[in-house]
């Protein structure tokens, strides 16, 4: 692709797994914008022995 060469793509996200894509081959698919990146991370329970 020849847009490849001439800009950088943006994140993608291909499908609700908790992947993306930076390839123009995903420009149909929902953009991750990057304040949304923490999204991507499971949110580990934490709990404190007393």
């Amino acid at each position: 692709m020849d847009k490849c060469k001439v800009s950088r793509p943006s994140l993608y996200w291909p499908d609700e797994n908790n992947r993306v894509a930076s390839c123009y081959l995903f420009d149909d698919k929902e953009i991750l914008h990057g304040d949304d990146v923490g999204t991507l991370f499971k949110k580990k329970k934490v709990t404190v022995a007393r």
